[in-house]
């Protein structure tokens, strides 16, 4: 049995507890204690895989404590789901297809608010009123 082996097969109980903890992080009252305690093992094995020179562990670890203590965040839970090795990939380009719809909708909104502030005229008068914009009474509410 080499050494790496011999590592594996000996972590398979904090496998099993970090799965446990990601399970109750989801419970709102001790969610984020589980959650830190997950994050701080995850941290820990990193810190161990890095003294042994194991790279990717290490890397696969740091990543886990990250999503752990982002987890610790309300509603975070849903960073956990990128802890499943096989859903990181399309989940990531699904942040990041997110991420550019919501730029080109911030464009878009720019884009109609300028228009908007455009048909004003000049000196930001309405054209079919001829009021201007920056001292039109606003209606108020009687209370």
């Amino acid at each position: 049995m080499t050494f790496k082996e011999y590592h594996i097969i000996r972590e398979g109980w904090l496998d099993k507890l970090q799965v446990a903890l990601d399970v109750i992080g989801f419970e709102p009252t001790v969610g984020t204690a589980a959650d830190a305690a997950n994050a701080v093992i995850s941290s820990l094995r990193s810190a161990a895989a890095l003294a042994r020179k194991d790279g990717d562990t290490a890397k696969q670890h740091a990543i886990d404590a990250g999503i752990s203590a982002v987890s610790m965040i309300p509603f975070g839970d849903v960073a956990k789901i990128a802890k499943l090795r096989k859903v990181r990939k399309p989940l990531t380009k699904a942040l990041k297809g997110v991420k550019v719809a919501g730029k080109a909708a911030q464009a878009d909104r720019r884009r109609q608010s300028a228009q908007q502030i455009a048909s004003f005229g000049p000196a930001g008068t309405h054209p079919a009123t001829g009021i201007n914009a920056a001292f039109a009474r606003q209606p108020r509410s009687v209370v």
